[in-house]
């Protein structure tokens, strides 16, 4: 259960989110994505693939990270992979599922993102 980021070539970082997230890990979170910014990349890649549960000051920490970095970067620079149906139907009823583009796993999600040299993407 936790969070933590990993660089995939020079610009992409994916940020692995696990178990529940509730509002004790929320600092980390936001540790992590200030850290991303200091030196950011291109593309921002969330993998929810062994998350349980987002809080809601979770999820809109998130959304107040895709917004700045797809100010800055462009919409499509922010991605969710391995997304699981719970929190696809949560964030779908709040109307947060535009903010970002979808990806099935963090292989598709790292294709989506071009790529990235030196990143583990055997396809989707």
């Amino acid at each position: 259960m936790g969070i933590s980021v990993e660089r995939v070539g020079e610009t992409v970082a994916v940020v692995s989110v696990s178990g529940v997230i509730g509002e004790r890990l929320v600092r980390k979170l936001r540790e992590e994505l200030r850290g991303i910014e200091k030196d950011p990349p291109t593309y921002v890649i969330f993998d929810l693939s062994a998350t349980q549960f987002l809080s809601s000051t979770s999820l809109g920490l998130m959304v107040a990270f895709a917004n700045l970095h797809q100010g800055r970067f462009g919409v499509g620079s922010v991605v969710l992979a391995g997304v699981s149906e719970h929190i696809r139907r949560s964030m779908e009823v709040l109307g947060l599922l535009d903010l970002f583009i979808l990806a099935p796993d963090r292989a598709g999600a790292i294709e989506l993102c071009g790529g990235a040299s030196g990143g583990d993407s055997d396809g989707v």
